[in-house]
Order: structure tokens, then C-alpha cells, then sequence
């Protein structure tokens, strides 16, 4: 079967298309070099303000202690628990602005609106949850790696100014 010479033409813009995709692909790739790593300062805060946006840092303060849990369960068979913690957002910001929890504990956080609407993030866990005025919603995890995360209000937040917190998560 012969081709057409609109099916030639076809064929052609393929072709084409198909080299302009590589050779453009080949110039965007980044450069890979066997160098050893460079230790990188590693900041010391966690926050959503300021001209860095650092959301998760492998260390945890000396200090820090578990927040207590206005309502605590034992979970059978282990050493963990689970734990719930209650944080309001208000036009002052939020009600706890540390959360303190063990590893592989579960946790869950309930987030009321107490003016109006807002929203509440931890971007490490993908956790994400817009609250209206007097409303209440719960985020249900669990933990499982040691380190000072971000938690945010990101998009709707008070007087339009971004505010954060830290989730602190100690070792077992």
C-alpha cells in the first residue's frame, strides 16, 4: 500500500516533532558529576515566614516534650498511642504554635476556625484542610520519621499574612 502525500506530510511533522522533543530534552538535562556531596548547614528553624520557606529539618529541639493530648488512647500491643490534639486559627493566629508527639504515635489533629475561614497544611505529611467559621476538621495520621516540620496556614490566612508552627517529632 502506497502512502499519500498527506500521509507523507503526517509522518514528516512526526518526525520532526520527535527531534525537537530530544534535543530539547538532552539541553534541559542537568549535569551529573561523581563529587562527594557537600555536608550543607542545615537551618535550625522551621518556619513559613521570612524570606526561607523551610518545611521539614532532621533535628529536634533538646527541650521539647510531648504536648499532652486533650484525649489520649492506649493502642493494645505496642507502645504507642493515640492522641488527640485541638488547635484553633483565629485573626491572632494559632492556638498551639508547637506540637510536640513521639514516632509512629497516632495523631490527630482537630482545626476549628474561630473568625472566619482558614486553612491548615503540614506540607511533609500532605495534609491539608480549609475550615470555615466555627467549623471543626480532623487530619488522622502517623508519624514516622524524627524531625521539626512545618505546619501553615497557607492560602486563607489571618489578616492575609502567612503563619506557621512547628510539629516536633521525637524518637521512641
Amino acid at each position: 500500500m502506497q502512502m499519500t502525500k498527506k500521509q507523507w506530510l503526517i509522518l514528516g511533522a512526526l518526525v520532526v516533532f520527535v527531534i525537537v522533543v530530544v534535543i530539547f530534552g538532552v539541553t534541559q538535562q542537568k549535569e551529573v558529576t561523581n563529587e562527594p556531596i557537600q555536608n550543607e548547614k542545615v537551618p535550625n528553624d522551621v518556619s513559613a515566614t521570612g524570606t526561607q520557606r523551610v518545611e521539614f529539618v532532621p533535628d529536634v529541639p533538646e527541650n521539647a516534650t510531648p504536648t499532652k493530648p486533650e484525649v489520649t488512647y492506649a493502642v493494645g500491643g505496642s507502645n504507642s498511642s493515640f492522641g488527640v490534639y485541638e488547635i484553633q486559627i483565629s485573626k491572632n493566629g494559632f492556638s498551639e504554635t508547637n506540637l510536640t508527639v513521639k514516632k509512629d504515635d497516632f495523631v490527630k489533629v482537630k482545626v476549628t476556625g474561630v473568625d472566619g475561614e482558614y486553612d491548615f497544611s503540614i506540607p511533609q505529611y500532605g495534609t491539608y484542610a480549609l475550615v470555615g467559621q466555627g467549623e471543626t476538621k480532623q487530619i488522622t495520621f502517623i508519624p514516622d520519621t524524627v524531625g521539626t516540620f512545618l505546619f501553615e496556614c497557607r492560602d486563607k490566612c489571618p489578616n492575609g499574612e502567612k503563619i506557621s508552627g512547628k510539629f516536633i517529632v521525637l524518637p521512641r
